[in-house]
């Protein structure tokens, strides 16, 4: 159990900074391949507001990005991959960095699932055509790679959450034995 602990704390934030930048940068580049449909002129209605339709997902998925990355420099900050483990900052940044996880991975694998859908109704040879009489090189694929990305994505997440709040719970028992052998030490 204590080699486990050790490796998790060792290695947690650096993985989960890692993953909530990746985050953040999906975050960003998820409506790229819909960009161009603010620029749509054709008869389909509601194609123009599909990009707008999906920007507060992609706010959402940016922000958590963002304080997740600073959530998990503080885990860092604390010293939380070094100390004891009886401090409490290790708690609290454990259970932060994996509440985080979870929550980005879940809200990440809703938002992608419901841009997808959004994605599929759209009239995609209508629109390349479109702009193709109208001299532009631009179109936009039937399938784009984003999708399964941010399904990949939301599972690392929600594992490195989980992680954390199995780091956080090991780190619980052994502080629970850390008081046991103090009182122990007492009598």
């Amino acid at each position: 159990m204590e080699k486990i602990t050790s490796f998790l704390q060792k290695w947690l934030w650096l993985i989960a900074l890692i993953l909530f930048a990746l985050l953040a940068i999906f975050a960003i580049s998820m409506a790229t391949p819909t960009a161009v449909c603010a620029s749509y002129g054709g008869p389909e209605p509601g194609v123009t507001s599909f990009y707008q339709a999906y920007q507060s997902a992609n706010d959402t998925l940016l922000i958590l990005g963002a304080v997740s990355i600073v959530i998990t420099f503080l885990f860092k900050g604390l010293r939380s991959s070094i100390r004891p483990i009886y401090y409490i900052g290790n708690f609290v940044s454990c259970a932060a960095v994996g509440i985080m996880g979870i929550a980005s991975g879940v809200t990440t694998l809703v938002a992608t699932s419901n841009y997808q859908k959004g994605y599929a109704t759209l009239p995609i040879d209508a629109m390349n055509q479109y702009w193709l009489d109208h001299g532009s090189n631009v179109s936009i694929e039937k399938s784009p790679a984003i999708f399964p990305l941010g399904y990949i994505l939301s599972v690392c997440l929600v594992l490195a959450g989980a992680a954390a709040l199995v780091l956080f719970v090991l780190k619980l028992i052994a502080r629970i034995r850390y008081e046991k052998s103090r009182k122990g030490e007492a009598k």
